[in-house]
């Protein structure tokens, strides 16, 4: 027997409901939870003693990605209770290479098209 559109989405939200709940359970962080943990890594490195300057004259990395990765794997297993060997691979999924990052567009340096990217510094404008 034929569903109409409607059950069908509600059968489908029900069903991702479900393995968002389990997945939860099993202490696995979404996507949308990893991203965030990294993006706050990355704000706490930038605020931390990272000589921004020198890293643009060649020198030392501003950022070390471990450093990163190590805040947001602390931040997803211990502040949000996310089990670590779940959290750790999570954060190697949401930075693992994928084909797109091999596309022109995706790259600003091989991008043909304008930039909207400038080298002047956040709030030196103001």
């Amino acid at each position: 027997m034929p569903r109409t559109i409607a059950e069908i989405r509600r059968h489908d939200r029900e069903r991702k409901r479900q393995q968002r709940a389990a997945a939860a359970a099993a202490g696995i962080p979404n996507s949308a939870q990893v991203h965030n943990a990294i993006a706050e890594a990355l704000a706490f490195a930038a605020a931390s003693d990272v000589n921004i300057e020198a890293a643009k004259a060649g020198q030392q990395p501003a950022i070390e990605v471990r450093h990163v990765l190590s805040a947001a794997h602390k931040i997803l297993a211990v502040r949000l209770g996310f089990d670590g060997e779940a959290s750790h691979k999570a954060l190697l999924k949401a930075l693992a290479p994928r084909p797109e990052h091999r596309w022109p567009s995706y790259i600003p340096s091989r991008y043909a098209g304008p930039m909207p990217l400038t080298d002047t510094p956040i709030g030196a404008h103001d």
